[in-house]
């Protein structure tokens, strides 16, 4: 970490190289988290990178692009497979993208710059474009806020005159786009910093009573990525009409998911459509206890999970494998041998954590953390919104493509014979008998195996692992 700080990334990365190849250690800049149990054949690591990016067959390259191959050896840039940081200004993860996605594709794009495979990378920048994710060669960052770095970084010749994302506690400027405002400018600022105080203090009620105000009364707007205000609420070309599609999309109704659980009654989803309908207006009208009230009702009641990022709602909590985590609600991951009754026990109280996390009561959230490790064996993963049980089993998951394979019963148990082999070869630090399980696996049955998750799954026939 010194050595990146002084900018020293060959010294940085030899002292990766050395960790790996020597103690098996894998390094995960992103998530600042450092595992064991790597090898440089790909064991071990987060999202399986240091074999190629996603899609990608043993010898590198996108599956699914017409055969646009690598050309030449790739460079291995660690677990991440690359050295782009996500830009400290970013706001949360808009994109229809996860963030493992975004790194295997960052990836790979620069093994194809690397290889001089311009047209491939230029293919992958404008897949991630399409999906929202935006990325700066010359800052080696990305963002997936939906705003791209043009908007945000200096720019020749821009009328913005290189506006950029401002720090979180960085005090708000009056927009070089706003009308003339006649009153004191100071007695905004006071505005803006009684508001920044109530949010602090998660008095978001307050908070919004003061940013109704400054709109009601006054005609002035607030962009917080900005951290600018405009009379008239003009904060230029490149702005406003990100601002518009955020407002659109703000106003659309909650839908159905389609992975959602059935209703035995149709009239129970009428029911829950009209009391989701009900909450989005509350919310309007600013009355937030009411809003969570219906939801809590709902999920009581119904075991219906609202996912306000994507405006759906769904019975049982399942958005699809691709979806934003819903704040509050993890997946369990891989195996371990719970009974229906303890997996409740254990969702409950991992609810009540988030609760607590959400009251600031961290000692109870820890406390919380502990007994679950203690009396289940559950670790929490609050990145990922996931847990699971720590053991080596790993489990058989439905595959979300059309084309994968299906296995026989035989074939499946087969399957999990060969990945309890391969696990005790790990705790071996065999690495390269592992690697060897794992590379017969997808040639035989076309398996992908996820080690982060303990899961395993029928993969695209004619594919890449």
């Amino acid at each position: 970490a010194q050595y990146k700080r002084q900018r020293d990334y060959e010294a940085a990365d030899e002292i990766r190289d050395q960790l790996l190849t020597e103690y098996s250690v894998g390094v995960d800049d992103r998530e600042r988290s450092w595992r064991t149990g790597c090898s440089p054949g790909g064991s071990g690591m987060n999202g399986g990178y240091a074999r190629g990016g996603r899609g990608g067959g043993r010898d590198g390259g996108r599956g699914g692009r017409g055969g646009r191959g690598r050309r030449g050896a790739p460079i291995d840039f660690g677990p991440l497979g690359h050295d782009y940081n996500p830009s400290p200004d970013a706001g949360e993860n808009s994109s229809k993208l996860q963030d493992d996605e975004i790194n295997a594709l960052l990836a790979e794009r620069l093994q194809a710059k690397l290889s001089r495979d311009f047209n491939t990378a230029d293919g992958i920048q404008s897949d991630l474009i399409e999906n929202g994710v935006y990325v700066h060669d010359g800052y080696k960052q990305w963002r997936a806020d939906g705003v791209p770095f043009e908007t945000i970084s200096d720019r020749d010749g821009g009328r913005d005159g290189g506006r950029r994302m401002r720090g979180q506690r960085t005090p708000y400027v009056k927009s070089s786009h706003s009308l003339p405002y006649d009153g004191e400018e100071q007695e905004v600022m006071s505005a803006l910093e009684e508001r920044e105080r109530c949010r602090a203090q998660r008095d978001f009620a307050k908070a919004d009573q003061v940013r109704d105000h400054l709109i009601g009364e006054l005609n002035i707007f607030v962009d917080d990525k900005l951290r600018e205000w405009s009379v008239g609420g003009d904060f230029g070309d490149d702005i406003n009409p990100q601002r518009a599609m955020s407002r659109n999309m703000g106003s659309r109704s909650y839908v159905k998911a389609p992975t959602s659980e059935g209703l035995d009654d149709p009239e129970e989803e009428v029911f829950i459509q009209q009391k989701i309908d009900e909450r989005q207006q509350a919310k309007y009208d600013r009355d937030y206890e009411l809003a969570d009230s219906i939801r809590d009702e709902l999920l009581d009641g119904y075991d219906v999970v609202i996912h306000d990022k994507i405006r759906q709602w769904s019975v049982g909590g399942n958005f699809g494998e691709d979806s934003i985590a819903v704040p509050g609600v993890y997946k369990r991951r891989g195996g371990g041998d719970l009974s229906d009754e303890q997996v409740s026990e254990i969702d409950a109280l991992i609810k009540d954590r988030h609760q607590a996390k959400q009251d600031r009561h961290y000692d109870v959230a820890d406390e919380i953390r502990s007994n679950l490790l203690e009396q289940y064996g559950v670790s929490i993963d609050d990145f990922c919104n996931e847990w699971r049980v720590a053991c080596d089993d790993y489990v058989q998951m439905e595959s979300s493509s059309p084309n994968a394979r299906v296995l026989s019963e035989e074939e499946a148990a087969m399957v999990q014979e060969q990945l309890m082999k391969r696990s005790a070869f790990k705790k071996n630090r065999d690495y390269e008998a592992a690697d060897q399980i794992r590379d017969e696996l997808w040639e035989q049955y076309e398996v992908k195996v996820d080690d982060r998750t303990k899961e395993w799954r029928g993969g695209d026939v004619g594919g890449g692992v």
